[in-house]
């Protein structure tokens, strides 16, 4: 049986690379520190999207009048079921704290204690209150 981790909030240093240890990584990305891609299952011969898994975050957003991240959390690896392309991304319906939120692909920078640059691919979800 699947286990379901815990959220986790990282704070977002000001060139927008989330703080993140090793075992954070190990425990929240990927047990290989290397950049990270999601995993998508396609079907039929123009290789329609049916599935789309990475780690979902949420991000919390700094009082300024630009957009600025604050904060990301991370809840652990999930899977948009009937994604639809939408430019560049797709988008979609993640199952986040019980609730179906809406949800989109993107990818995050990492920053790790040595120094090192990561990034993954990621489900941004839209959190509703």
């Amino acid at each position: 049986m699947k286990r379901r981790i815990e959220p986790l909030t990282l704070p977002v240093d000001g060139g927008g690379a989330v703080e993140i240890t090793f075992q954070q990584w190990s425990d929240y990305v990927s047990a290989e520190l290397a950049d990270q891609r999601g995993e998508m299952e396609t079907v039929g011969p123009w290789h329609l999207p049916i599935r789309y898994s990475a780690p979902a975050i949420t991000v919390q957003w700094a009082p300024t009048p630009y957009a600025q991240m604050a904060t990301v959390t991370f809840h652990g690896k999930r899977t948009m079921h009937a994604p639809k392309e939408s430019g560049y991304h797709l988008e979609g319906r993640v199952s986040l704290k019980g609730n179906k939120v809406t949800a989109f692909t993107s990818s995050q920078m990492f920053r790790l204690p040595d120094g090192t640059l990561l990034e993954s691919a990621v489900i941004h979800c839209r959190e509703t209150k």
